[in-house]
């Protein structure tokens, strides 16, 4: 993610990144050398993070709050992480706050 605002922003790399300003080739190499994915893996994670603007970070923002929600409800009495599974799924897509509301009401 970093290497994703580095580039739009012309950030200085820092690190095992090397001199110089972040660019895309720079970001591909640095994905390059320190992700142990195939080629193939590695072209579609670097097109996530340079084509999709904001999807790393909103996707991290969504697991936070999938884990909080998860975590209020197992401290309740009888809590079945299948049964909280499916219901979350069966609502559908929903904003976040939604979501919460639905799942801790």
């Amino acid at each position: 993610m970093v290497g994703e605002f580095g580039v739009r922003l012309g950030l200085e790399v820092s690190g095992r990144g090397g001199p110089g300003t972040w660019t895309p080739e720079a970001a591909y190499d640095f994905l390059k050398e320190n992700l142990p994915i195939s080629e193939g893996q590695l072209k579609f994670e670097f097109t996530r993070y340079l084509g999709w603007p904001g999807q790393a970070p909103s996707y991290k923002v969504g697991q936070r709050l999938w884990e909080q929600i998860r975590a209020d409800l197992e401290t309740r009495p009888g809590f079945d992480l299948k049964a909280f599974h499916t219901r979350a799924l069966n609502i559908g897509s929903v904003g976040l706050d939604t979501l919460r509301r639905a799942l801790l009401d």
